[in-house]
């Protein structure tokens, strides 16, 4: 046989041959490591490593400060972030920790360097902006930041995404931007107060006003008009007043024009629109609702024009402020008055004829044909007895009837069906009328005893056996004469003319445990800047009622406007 046989028959046996594949399922490096440490004696009970004579143990290093310089001296992006993030940390755990008058003055330059770079991702500016928001809830970083006009300007550049119909279109679908806008505002806030009082000419003054009337963001909102009532703080009543703090103020001339100007019809009416908002009742409109007081506060401070501007160009604004002012005085008060206390006085006029109880004596007898009479002949004793003395009964403390009766409207009733025995149907009365009771009377004159059931009287229609279960549950006291309808209480024969019964005084002194809450207290202040001027007054004078018993409702007012209201209207 040649070698070429002997090859062909090598591969015929060897294609015959069946080869079995197992699949490979390697375990994870993590359970690879765990199973060595648990099979290897030594590591297993090993739980910790000593390292000895290695370079760089127990050495700090670069000191933080250091590092951070070292970092933004390099210009390398990656460092740069990280230590970006670092600071984020620092400034959002401890702001006053990063003095920017001092060891860490150096930050504001590079911070605003990355925030002007038009080259620098829009992150990092995020970043920065974040930081020097968190640094100026320090008192003293913010007043570092505030004289620093690079950073309003910078500040302003993002404003302007407002007026670039583009970006303003990229703004509401780009969270990256809603996020500067809202650090942008939050310095603004917080510098704003550094600021005051603002000149009408200002350029971040006049964005903010803008952004406000065109801004749909609750939060937004309220961060401007917290911005504008700081920025009007000390303006004058004059046209022109002297700027004490030019270093602090973006304009350079030595007078300066009344910002509150400004403030027109358009933003006055959504101010205050958000005060509707106590209708809701809802927490999540407290902030928004205060803020837009103080604002009216801050705003009414600085002339009488200021608020013939308010009430008398817009009607509308004239009836707001004199329907919502009281209701914001005692808004979210949970005071009781008579109107509103569990036990709830009605009226009634005394009785000047007696009449005597007429009960109705005749039981109700339920027909064959009455589908109610199928529906108690598929119940069980007792259930059927209790089901039908609820159906033909009904609950009167002043009424009663024979045991002998009832037994006897009730055997001819189920005449055909085995019914309970008499003792046991007395008993089940009381169970199917609460307030009943088995009673024995002594006849007069030795005539004998008389065995009735007090409680109950028979019913002038029939009830179907749901409606006369919820009936004859009723806890009807018999301690209480108003529940009873006791005449003798209220019987005045005497009398000719109708007289109404005497309802019981209510004590709002029950009230005096409650506080006032921030809305309540700024509604006071504000209509104390509506009262100094003589067209707050004619607004008001006629509201005086109500004021006085919101007075009587929440008694803590009476520390904060009292002599306002008694005084002056």
């Amino acid at each position: 046989m040649s070698g070429e046989q002997l090859v062909g028959m090598e591969s015929t046996e060897n294609i015959g041959t069946q080869v079995t594949l197992f699949p490979v399922d390697p375990l994870p490096t993590s359970k690879q490591e765990t199973n060595f440490i648990e099979n290897n004696k030594v590591l297993k009970n090993e739980h910790q490593f000593t390292y000895v004579n290695i370079n760089g143990l127990n050495n700090q290093g670069v000191k933080q400060l250091e590092r951070i310089k070292m970092t933004f001296e390099s210009d390398l992006l990656d460092e740069i972030k990280y230590i970006l993030n670092l600071l984020i940390v620092l400034s959002n755990n401890n702001p006053s920790k990063i003095d920017l008058k001092n060891e860490y003055s150096f930050l504001i330059d590079y911070l605003l360097k990355y925030l002007e770079s038009s080259s620098i991702e829009l992150d990092i500016k995020i970043d920065c902006l974040l930081i020097i928001r968190n640094l100026i809830q320090n008192v003293d970083n913010c007043q570092v930041l505030s004289g620093n006009k690079k950073l309003r300007e910078i500040i302003l550049n993002f404003l302007n995404i407002y007026d670039n119909s583009i970006e303003y279109l990229n703004f509401f679908e780009n969270d990256q931007y809603k996020e500067l806008i809202k650090y942008s505002l939050d310095t603004i806030e917080n510098i704003s107060s550094y600021l005051s009082p603002i000149s009408a000419d200002d350029l971040i003054f006049n964005k903010l006003i803008h952004i406000f009337k065109v801004n749909n963001d609750k939060n937004n909102s309220i961060t401007i008009l917290r911005s504008i009532s700081r920025y009007l703080y000390g303006t004058s009543s004059n046209n022109t007043f002297e700027n004490n703090n030019n270093s602090n103020n973006n304009n350079n001339n030595n007078t300066n024009t009344d910002a509150s100007v400004l403030i027109d019809d358009e933003f006055l009416n959504k101010t205050l629109g958000f005060l509707l908002l106590l209708s809701n009742n809802n927490s999540i409109d407290d902030e928004i609702i205060l803020t837009s007081l103080d604002f009216l506060i801050q705003y009414l401070s600085i002339k009488e024009e200021n608020l013939n501007k308010l009430i008398n160009d817009d009607l509308n604004r004239k009836l707001i402020l004199e329907k919502l002012l009281p209701l914001l005085m005692i808004y979210k008060q949970n005071y009781k008055t008579e109107f509103n206390s569990q036990n709830l006085n009605y009226l009634r006029l005394y009785k000047r004829i007696e009449k005597t109880p007429n009960f109705n004596t005749k039981i109700p007898i339920i027909g064959e044909e009455n589908p109610l009479m199928k529906e108690l002949n598929l119940l069980n004793e007792p259930q059927r007895a209790t089901a039908w003395l609820r159906c033909c009964f009904k609950p009167n403390k002043l009424a009663n009837i024979t045991q002998i009766e009832l037994w006897r409207a009730y055997e001819s009733q189920f005449s055909k069906i085995k019914l309970l025995p008499a003792v046991e149907f007395i008993k089940n009365v009381q169970f199917a009328f609460p307030q009943s009771k088995a009673k024995v009377i002594q006849l007069p004159n030795n005539e004998g005893r008389k065995f009735i059931i007090e409680g109950i009287e028979p019913r002038l229609e029939i009830l179907d056996i749901e409606k006369g279960k919820n009936e004859a549950l009723v806890n009807y006291n018999y301690n209480n004469n108003t529940l009873t309808n006791n005449l003798s209480k209220y019987y005045k024969p005497e009398l000719k003319e109708s007289e109404q019964v005497e309802i019981e005084k209510f004590n709002y002194g029950f009230n005096d445990y409650l506080k006032l809450n921030d809305i309540n207290i700024s509604t006071c202040q504000l209509i104390k800047e509506i009262l100094t001027y003589p067209i707050g007054v004619e607004l008001l004078k006629n509201h005086k009622s109500e004021f006085v018993q919101n007075f009587i409702y929440v008694p803590d007012l009476l520390n904060y406007i009292y002599n306002d209201i008694i005084d002056v209207l």
